[in-house]
């Protein structure tokens, strides 16, 4: 027996338990040693599409989810395929997946895909028609929940129409933590969700948690820092937009722009302090 092959199941093992604690690094490295073992192990390669959808590498995540599904064709390999490339922007793939899935018995899978699609296009009430026939058709999971509500708090953030988006997208995310202890992508989205009504103390406390879970990932940095920059924690605010500038050097070239931008407003506040 080949001396990974023995190892297999604990290296899987290690990748989820690093991919739910965001340790990236290790989750990928555990998963290339299973493939070692096996080179057509479906689910080292569905994790290594989970940790790269999570660090935001949504084509490699892509061709990752391709990969399994090419092995093991699964509605849910498919949907992590459609979702993968609705962030990568690969519309035309997308489409072809929620075509795909659009049958009677996944429609609500398939209406999910076609809001996201549209909300792309920012076409946010035909989508939210969408996000509640996906609601009606099945018990609501976590990412439906997380989703819906991004597009209520996307659609207040382009329009500025109805402040209650945001207190119903606040509701969708609760609702989705409610279930899952701890989604990422839903607590970043309230946290966000706070920070735009102006609740600071509650946005801090989310973006706290999320720095813990994941302390590589520029965006939660910057979040962070803004929140901070508003309760008037200059210093504080300083030493945080200066981790999103550094990790978004590496992985999010725009954060660590706006981290520029949100650092240099700083200084000039410190320097009015002074004079």
């Amino acid at each position: 027996m080949d001396k990974y092959e023995s190892h297999l199941q604990e290296f899987l093992f290690i990748a989820i338990e690093a991919l739910n604690e965001g340790i990236y690094n290790k989750a990928i490295a555990a998963c290339e040693l299973a493939l070692e073992a096996d080179s057509e192990c479906v689910a080292a390669m569905v994790i290594l599409g989970n940790t790269h959808y999570c660090k935001k590498n949504y084509k490699v995540a892509q061709r990752w989810y391709e990969k399994a599904f090419d092995l093991y064709p699964s509605t849910k390999g498919l949907v992590n395929m459609g979702l993968a490339a609705i962030q990568s922007n690969d519309t035309g793939f997308a489409e072809v997946v929620k075509d795909t899935v659009f049958q009677p018995i996944n429609t609500s899978v398939g209406h999910e895909l076609t809001a996201m699609l549209l909300c792309k296009d920012g076409k946010y009430d035909e989508a939210e028609q969408y996000f509640k026939s996906a609601m009606n058709e099945s018990v609501p999971k976590p990412r439906l929940y997380a989703n819906y509500g991004t597009m209520l708090l996307e659609r207040y953030l382009h329009t500025k129409a109805d402040i209650n988006d945001v207190h119903r997208a606040i509701d969708m995310f609760n609702s989705s933590l409610e279930i899952s202890l701890f989604n990422k992508y839903a607590m970043y989205n309230r946290c966000r969700a706070y920070y735009t009504l102006g609740e600071y103390s509650k946005a801090l406390k989310d973006a706290k948690e999320l720095i813990k879970f994941d302390k590589e990932d520029p965006g939660f940095y910057f979040l962070l820092a803004e929140i901070l920059f508003k309760l008037e924690r200059y210093k504080d605010a300083l030493k945080y937009v200066s981790y999103a500038n550094l990790y978004g050097c590496v992985s999010n070239h725009y954060v660590a722009s706006e981290a520029t931008k949100l650092k240099n407003e700083i200084h000039k506040v410190f320097l009015n302090i002074t004079i």
